[in-house]
């Protein structure tokens, strides 16, 4: 029962919120010693951390307490999600 309850906090979205805050932070601060080059990390991954965040929200929301459902379905809008805002750049 308490796996199932840190599984459903620590959902695929949260992670990837979570590495998007590190990433976001780390180009932050590598700002001067790149020429400026770091601030591209806080660009592309802005809007991924805001879609994650919404992403996260809705599903959870939607899919009340069914783990499965929740982490199948945020997995499948996480690919979206890095189809639209990351592919582009990469």
């Amino acid at each position: 029962m308490m796996l199932k309850k840190i599984l459903y906090f620590l959902s695929p979205c949260v992670v990837v919120i979570l590495f998007c805050i590190v990433v976001m932070i780390v180009s932050w601060f590598q700002l001067e010693q790149s020429g400026g080059w770091s601030m591209l990390g806080v660009i592309i991954f802005l809007p991924v951390l805001i879609a994650a965040i919404i992403a996260d929200l809705a599903v959870k929301l939607t899919l009340k307490k069914r783990l499965p459902y929740v982490w199948l379905t945020e997995i499948i809008l996480l690919i979206i999600i890095y189809f639209i805002f990351v592919k582009p750049y990469v």
